[in-house]
């Protein structure tokens, strides 16, 4: 789920090693970064909180609606009749 959080729509902690996992990546970070990165988070302004809010909730209704299209017309191809080659 990395790939779902970006800076415009969440907040990032500094990895210091990534390594392929299946079909994405793991990001190893370190406690100290995390804690660093969480007690940022404790002062950020209300706006910005909003900001990333919204920016993320955005980003998933979008990205929901794209899947909901794309599997739809996959499945509508996968059972609709095919014609037969021409021989």
């Amino acid at each position: 789920m990395n790939e779902l959080v970006t800076n415009s729509r969440g907040i990032l902690v500094p990895s210091h090693q990534n390594e392929k996992r299946h079909l994405g990546r793991n990001y190893k970070i370190d406690p100290i970064a995390l804690e660093q990165t969480i007690e940022s988070c404790l002062t950020l302004p209300t706006e910005k909180l909003n900001q990333l809010g919204q920016s993320a909730r955005t980003w998933m209704l979008e990205n929901h609606s794209q899947f909901q299209d794309q599997l739809a017309k996959l499945l509508t191809k996968l059972v609709t009749p095919q014609p037969s080659p021409k021989q």
